[in-house]
């Protein structure tokens, strides 16, 4: 049985293969195949992420002081995240103190804590490398000291956007323009500076977004592979 649907799926890869060389103009099409990177935005695919399914994501708590504090936060970014990508983010009023490395089923679990000197979102995915589950730690000591324009608000805005981001697939851009950059700057903070927009993505970090969520219906380029190791990004 395991062999007839190994010969199955290489004949019909065959056939797909077939079709796109018979059709050369499809074939160079620049919708064809996902896309990993652009001007002010990135998909570090090395994490194993390739793109963002339509399923929704919840996001959960490791204990209650991370729920009270981090909750209006996560709620501001579930927001705009589903805003720019149509997939519903939902924050929870659940405690877990599951340590499981990744959290499967498109769930995020948040911790504001001492152990970590540096906030840091994890990447998840699935076998076929769709974004799939993460764990976000919030530096306590930044979150108790750190400023931006004079205000302790935007950088809460900016770090919960900034790594809620890493979890379901972007990384830290290569190139961007400025005025503002994005978000996802891994370099210095990016982003909109006033304590209103200080949590919203920038039309770079957008694009990025939608293009995570056009990934799921392309073609895996050629010469990609997907990791099986999961790995974090840091901020």
């Amino acid at each position: 049985m395991i062999r007839s649907r190994i010969a199955a799926s290489a004949f019909t890869l065959t056939l797909a293969t077939a079709a796109i060389i018979a059709a050369p103009g499809r074939a160079h099409s620049a919708t064809l195949y996902r896309t990993y990177d652009g001007t002010g935005w990135h998909i570090p695919t090395g994490n194993g992420i390739q793109y963002l399914g339509t399923g929704s994501w919840r996001i959960q708590f490791y204990d209650t002081t991370s729920r009270t504090t981090l909750t209006p936060y996560a709620k501001l970014t579930a927001a705009n995240i589903t805003k720019a990508t149509g997939v519903t983010v939902t924050v929870t009023t659940t405690v877990t103190k599951s340590t499981t490395a990744c959290p499967t089923g498109r769930t995020i679990i948040m911790r504001l804590t001492s152990t970590v000197t540096r906030s840091a979102g994890s990447q998840c995915h699935t076998a076929t490398g769709a974004a799939d589950g993460s764990r976000v730690s919030i530096a306590t000591s930044n979150w108790t000291a750190v400023t931006l324009n004079g205000s302790h608000d935007i950088y809460h805005r900016k770090v919960v956007s900034h790594e809620l981001g890493h979890s379901i697939g972007l990384g830290h851009p290569k190139t961007w323009t400025t005025n503002p950059s994005p978000l996802m700057r891994g370099d210095v903070w990016g982003g909109n500076t006033t304590l209103t927009t200080a949590d919203d993505y920038t039309s770079q970090d957008i694009n990025g977004l939608k293009a995570l969520r056009a990934n799921a219906t392309k073609l895996r380029p050629p010469a990609a592979a997907i990791n099986t190791l999961n790995g974090a990004t840091t901020q």
